[in-house]
């Protein structure tokens, strides 16, 4: 690079860098999910003890990131904030990658913005340090090491994506969808080296069935995982921009005309780098395990159990005629910009019209939702410009950047997270790739000096969105009165009122009149047990007893009275049905004296 390119770019890296880190620090302890918090907080605790993921606690995840936050609670103590210091770090190391790839494709400029709006719309919503951002991370950084290994041919970069993969599915189960994204972005670029082999003339010859038939296969598991949960909602936000990356695939492969022989050796070597570097990782995972001879338990619970847990769980994205009412003015007002051309009167228009929707958005529920379902159609719309891009490319037999190929793979595939849990928030784990693939796809049709509007209005929403909460992101607009500090020893972070008091008086209950006893929390009441600094007595951190509970009748057998002075029962749980009344009044019984406060009831034997 020239000195003058050269001062840009670092000007444009510093600025990206330094603002999305002061973005998420100044909100790294504000707000919780006291479940998400607990789920957290015991995992990385049991580690410390030198308990091992799947085999002595039940762990919804893969496991590996507890072992990371076992390290931090080592480093900074044993409190909620530790798991969000090594979140920061990660993030740290992500925000590089967000501003290469966004410098690859738009420049320096909007490189510098495009990382800070990342932020405020994905961990500053919801700065707890769950699994699924760190798959974030690394989805960015595999597209990265791909671009590299692109540009540079060198073998390293391959492994470092694989590396990457492995890492993830480690982390996190759906972190074979990073891998599936990968391998796809692979065969993408395969195909492009061998369009560059082609001679004159049709290109036709034989199909080659056997990669159509793993394309096939990948979108009938997909179907599979969707299956009886197709709603419009996740017809247009995953299906729609995963089956048009794999018609495109399936489209090019009809057309190529090499050598088998050739291309499957092309492919398999750089695939098979990809697939024995993740290897290396996910093998160092399970090796405790095959040393335990425990490697039943791992697969059954990180698999069937988890398959399990999906199955119970459900909730439906918004429709496609929710969205098209909601945010319609919006893409109207965008879409005056974008036919604007040289007309400046219109594009200033379009901005002042786009302001005006930003300020609605801050005083009203529909103005709100206006824009937040314009944000959110962004992925679909921007990964199936990559695949009618794409398209038209190779009709006209023009070369296409592979690289924004393998961006909008990795981004349809990693979308996948917000199934089929479709919570409003689950959006923030893809937002960033989301805005990255519109971005690049924007450059691609040379339409970034016309979208001036889309960038004011996902900034100025994003400011919005930082300021409010987990619980009310995609719904309405609030600010979150995060200011109380949850002041018990294992806490720290910046909670409502409300859940200070209540937390701190349960607390100040269990502590008066557990007596040096255990304390049993449930159900749903993972952050009791961290809190208090005591072990649940099953496997799960969820449970007041020790396996599932039917009747009142199981309970001599699974609940030890004399190993706790005092119960914990959250009365309204999010994810499973409260305690029967038989079962609450056998605890009653044992525990006479109690009190009451919102969902949480502390009850306790007589204290001598």
């Amino acid at each position: 690079m020239r000195s003058h390119d050269r001062r840009e770019a670092l000007a444009s890296l510093t600025l990206a860098f330094l603002g999305g880190l002061l973005s998420l620090w100044m909100v790294l302890d504000r707000g919780w999910v006291p479940f998400d918090e607990g789920t957290i907080g015991q995992a990385a605790e049991r580690v410390l003890l030198g308990q091992l993921p799947h085999l002595d606690f039940a762990e919804p995840y893969s496991g590996g990131l507890a072992y990371l936050h076992a390290l931090a609670m080592r480093v900074f103590g044993i409190t909620l904030l530790a798991p969000r210091y090594a979140l920061f770090a990660a993030f740290a190391l992500w925000l590089p990658s967000v501003w290469w790839l966004a410098k690859r494709s738009c420049g320096n400029t909007w490189a510098a913005g495009l990382p800070i709006i990342a932020t405020w719309w994905s961990v500053s919503i919801y700065p707890a340090a769950m699994p699924t951002w760190y798959l974030l991370f690394l989805g960015t950084w595999i597209v990265v090491a791909l671009e590299r290994w692109r540009s540079s041919r060198r073998t390293r970069w391959l492994v470092l994506a694989g590396v990457l993969c492995g890492t993830a599915v480690t982390i996190k189960q759906t972190g074979l969808f990073l891998l599936a994204g990968t391998l796809l972005g692979m065969l993408f670029n395969e195909q492009e080296d061998t369009r560059q082999r082609w001679t004159s003339g049709d290109p036709r010859g034989r199909t080659d069935f056997v990669i159509l038939l793993l394309l096939g296969t990948m979108g009938a598991l997909v179907l599979t995982l969707l299956n009886g949960r197709l709603q419009s909602g996740e017809l247009f936000h995953l299906v729609l921009p995963i089956g048009g990356l794999l018609a495109l695939a399936a489209y090019r492969e009809r057309q190529l005309t090499d050598d088998r022989v050739q291309r499957w050796r092309s492919l398999g070597a750089m695939t098979g780098v990809i697939c024995l570097a993740a290897a290396v990782p996910i093998v160092l995972f399970v090796f405790p395990y095959l040393q335990h001879g425990a490697l039943d338990a791992l697969v059954e619970e990180t698999v069937g159990q988890g398959i399990q847990r999906i199955s119970n769980l459900s909730r439906s994205m918004s429709s496609v005629g929710t969205l098209v009412r909601a945010s319609w003015l919006v893409y109207l007002v965008v879409l005056l910009e974008g036919i604007s051309k040289r007309h400046r009167f219109l594009q200033v228009l379009a901005v002042l019209c786009g302001v005006v929707l930003l300020v609605l958005s801050f005083r009203s529920t529909g103005g709100y939702k206006r824009i937040w379902f314009f944000g959110t159609a962004i992925l679909p719309l921007a990964v199936t410009a990559v695949a009618v891009a794409g398209s038209r490319a190779w009709r006209a037999r023009r070369p296409f950047d592979p690289v924004l190929l393998t961006l909008a793979s990795v981004t349809a595939l990693h979308a996948l997270n917000q199934f089929p849990y479709s919570a409003p928030n689950y959006y923030g784990y893809v937002a960033p790739l989301a805005f990255l693939t519109a971005g690049a796809v924007t450059a691609h049709f040379g339409a970034l000096t016309r979208a001036r509007t889309v960038l004011v209005l996902l900034a100025g929403f994003g400011l919005l969105l930082r300021v409010g909460s987990v619980h009310n992101v995609g719904a309405f607009p609030a600010w979150w009165d995060y200011s109380h500090r949850l002041a018990v020893p294992r806490g720290g972070l910046l909670v409502t009122g409300r859940d200070s008091a209540r937390y701190t008086r349960v607390l100040e209950l269990v502590a008066r009149h557990r007596l040096g006893g255990a304390v049993r929390a449930g159900p749903e009441l993972p952050e009791m047990y961290f809190l208090s600094g005591t072990l649940s007595p099953g496997r799960d951190g969820y449970s007041l007893f020790s396996g599932p509970v039917r009747d009142s009748l199981q309970l001599p057998a699974l609940f030890d009275e004399a190993s706790a002075n005092v119960i914990v029962i959250k009365s309204r749980p999010m994810f499973v049905p409260p305690l029967r009344d038989d079962v609450h009044g056998w605890l009653a019984r044992r525990y006479p004296h109690g009190e009451f406060g919102d969902s949480l009831e502390v009850r306790w034997r007589a204290t001598r």
